[in-house]
């Protein structure tokens, strides 16, 4: 991962996923409205990966509504979103890659579809011209079970006909946080039927 960002798996979890999962604890329960505990995970994602790694040549990107963490140098962009119940598990266990709990807007399909054309730059060979580089999309995808929040930084490649995304092309999986007692999501009808065991370590 650092080969990539610059960072490790361990800056990202402690600066960005757990500190935004201790402030969403404090917006669950009471007279706070549902999924009030997401949207706050979601604020403070983004804000913690911002102020966590501005010196690192990072910065904000709100262009088109969309809230973006640049790095122009390495010409990558982060955005965060809310995952299914696959959201941090090996693909191999189930046979299914995770998804996006809600479908996305314009812009993250135009950003896939940019993701898709930077990867063919470099699986065919031998081109005459190189075109300029573009900066790829990947998603910080959360998901706060009953017991633990799961997350992972990952490569979209694939928006279905509802506009979900539900396939990457690389996957940088997070190790889990404890999620007792905490807020946990809850997708009403689109959470699907599957059903996760996850052995205890």
């Amino acid at each position: 991962m650092v080969d990539v960002f610059g960072f490790t798996e361990e800056t990202l979890v402690g600066e960005v996923v757990t500190r935004a999962a201790a402030v969403a604890l404090s917006y669950t329960g009471g007279l706070f409205p549902r999924g009030a505990a997401g949207q706050v995970r979601y604020l403070h994602t983004v804000q913690a990966l911002r102020s966590g790694f501005v010196h690192d040549g990072w910065t904000a990107d709100d262009s088109d509504g969309v809230a973006r963490t640049v790095h122009r140098g390495r010409g990558i962009a982060i955005v965060t979103a809310a995952g299914n119940e696959l959201t941090g598990l090996p693909s191999h266990l189930f046979r299914k890659q995770p998804r996006t709990k809600w479908p996305r807007g314009e812009q993250t399909e135009a950003a896939v579809r940019t993701n898709v054309e930077q990867l063919s730059l470099f699986r065919v060979p031998g081109t005459a011209e190189v075109a300029t580089p573009q900066v790829v999309t990947w998603i910080l995808l959360q998901f706060a079970a009953e017991t633990e929040v799961r997350s992972e930084l990952s490569l979209p490649d694939h928006v279905d006909a509802r506009g979900f995304v539900t396939h990457w092309s690389r996957r940088f999986i997070l190790p889990p946080l404890s999620n007792e007692g905490g807020p946990d999501d809850d997708f009403g009808d689109e959470g699907g039927d599957i059903v996760i065991d996850v052995p205890e370590k």
